[in-house]
């Protein structure tokens, strides 16, 4: 009865307890750890790699995690969360992660650059931000978007664009 009641604490995710002889009682949880803070509409909430809601954590004493949107994002968070660990420099930039279509993640920066990850294979799309970046500080050079959904071509549209000229 007291781990059912423990392990119904939504921050649990497991628990076991153990009487020791003669007086005492162990108690031993292993902790579910937020991932992102995802957002739908005006609604905030914590969510788990598993993509769970944390009610009882508040997103607003979560620093440092990746503020996630779009339909099923919470689900999805783990695997984005994953593919920015090797880039840390990146992961400090990105504001809001959109879930688009239930399918790749566009990346939006602190600068106001949208990074558009493809469907499939964005690891190689991270690195190849990365290479671009320390070669040429791209993420530091004014562009609005970089498009990387099509892995055999980069897209960059600057932040202005001069009347006339194609975007």
């Amino acid at each position: 009865a007291a781990r059912a009641r423990i392990e119904a604490l939504d921050w649990i995710d497991a628990a076991t307890v153990r009487r020791l002889w003669p007086g005492k009682v162990q108690v031993v949880v292993d902790r579910r750890a937020p991932v992102a803070i995802w957002r739908q509409g005006e609604d905030f909430a914590v969510v788990d790699s598993a993509g769970e809601r944390m009610h009882s954590i508040a997103p607003d004493r979560t620093g440092g995690l990746v503020h996630v949107t779009g339909r099923a994002a919470g689900a999805a968070a783990s695997g984005l969360v994953s593919l920015l660990q090797p880039w840390p420099e990146l992961r400090s930039r990105v504001v809001l992660a959109e879930w688009r279509g239930e399918r790749r993640w566009d990346l939006l920066l602190v600068n106001g650059t949208r990074v558009a990850l493809p469907e499939t294979d964005a690891a190689a799309a991270l690195a190849l931000l990365g290479q671009m970046h320390e070669g040429g500080r791209v993420l530091d050079s004014g562009v609005r978007r970089i498009d990387l959904r099509d892995a055999g071509a980069v897209r960059i549209l600057p932040a202005r664009v001069r009347d006339g000229d194609p975007t």
